[in-house]
């Protein structure tokens, strides 16, 4: 294991003993990428100032240069790790499913080594974009949109929530 995924690795333990603290609004650009808001806890500060949290954001920068996103303003972006503000305005119900839809999505393409995902939500959760880079430096794209309840192939909860709302993969993509 190379120092920087020892780093990475620790960076991403620590991210998860932390736990919730309050969160701010912050944003954040790329060169040549629109501004997006980008949701981040106050008490992880000194940790997402890290050179290892800077190498992750690098690797988010490379997936949104591979796969040719430019049209991202209208989209929130929220580390995969701090997702809590994602969930904003939802019922407990669509928070689950929605949840379980996003954790479904990245379980079902990671690997071994992959680096700590990126999600661009629209803020209706209609469409999602969840993107990270592999240890090979290929990048992934999953996309999960929001789908009629009759839909059979949705992700769904494994109790019968009474939302409407399901979401799901509409297409998946490694470059």
């Amino acid at each position: 294991m190379t120092k920087n995924k020892k780093i990475l690795t620790l960076v991403i333990g620590s991210l998860l003993l932390l736990g919730s603290s309050s969160l701010a609004l912050t944003t954040s650009s790329y060169d040549e990428a629109p501004e997006v808001k980008v949701y981040k806890q106050n008490k992880d500060q000194e940790l997402f100032n890290s050179k290892a949290y800077k190498k992750v954001e690098k690797t988010w920068a490379k997936a949104e240069d591979k796969f040719e996103l430019k049209n991202l303003a209208s989209y929130e972006k929220f580390d995969y790790l701090h997702k809590s503000e994602l969930f904003n305005g939802m019922t407990l119900e669509e928070e689950d499913k929605y949840a379980e839809a996003i954790t479904s999505a990245v379980n079902s393409v990671r690997q071994e080594g992959d680096y700590l995902p990126v999600i661009y939500a629209k803020p209706d959760k209609s469409e999602t974009i969840i993107l990270f880079q592999r240890d090979n430096n290929k990048v992934v794209k999953v996309v999960l949109e929001e789908q009629s309840n009759s839909n059979k192939n949705a992700l769904r909860s494994s109790d019968n929530n009474q939302s409407d709302r399901e979401w799901e993969i509409t297409s998946t993509e490694e470059k």
